[in-house]
């Protein structure tokens, strides 16, 4: 529970609603490559990451497969369209390592939403502060040289650089695989 804990801890609720939104997080050891969303498919569940590296992506138009976003240890890793919007997903989700998540069920979320007034207020927090970090990642691939991107990556999110496998990396950052192997030598 010290990781849920960690996660809500801003959300100022009472002992028995915590009590009552920890009771909705079931605990799931993943192997490395098992889906946790197929692509199209409405997503009934969030997952908290414990242990691991999950990713998600989607395939371009071309049939390439394209990371766009890395969840590691206490991340929430969600498919927004489809868990809130209840339309079939736009990106999958899947293991990259062995992982181990807390998941979190639409409905059981739905229903303690209701009756929990300062967790929305969290969410919306955390929300936004996803949302940002999001757009500031998807400008800085328009703005910033691949380099750059790299770096940042490298020095924020060391755990991607370590486990996740060099194609997801380069697809994540824009690169192709050449050039990301042309960067790291540099580095």
């Amino acid at each position: 529970m010290e990781l849920l804990n960690s996660i809500y801890h801003k959300a100022k609720l009472s002992i028995s609603a915590k009590n009552e939104l920890f009771g909705i997080h079931h605990r799931k050891e993943i192997k490395k490559g098992q889906p946790l969303l197929k692509l199209g498919v409405k997503s009934n569940h969030y997952w908290i990451v414990e242990e691991g590296l999950l990713r998600s992506f989607v395939i371009s138009p071309n049939g390439d497969d394209v990371t766009t976003n890395f969840y590691g240890t206490q991340e929430i890793a969600m498919e927004f369209n489809g868990f809130f919007l209840r339309k079939n997903s736009l990106e999958a989700i899947e293991s990259l390592t062995d992982s181990v998540v807390w998941e979190v069920n639409f409905e059981d979320f739905s229903k303690f939403m209701k009756g929990n007034g300062p967790f929305g207020t969290w969410g919306r927090e955390w929300m936004v502060n996803y949302l940002v970090k999001r757009q500031e990642f998807y400008l800085s691939g328009h703005t910033d040289p691949a380099r750059d991107r790299y770096e940042k990556l490298l020095s924020e999110r060391p755990e991607v650089i370590r486990r996740s496998p060099l194609k997801h990396i380069a697809s994540y950052l824009g690169v192709t695989d050449s050039t990301l192997s042309r960067l790291r030598r540099h580095i």
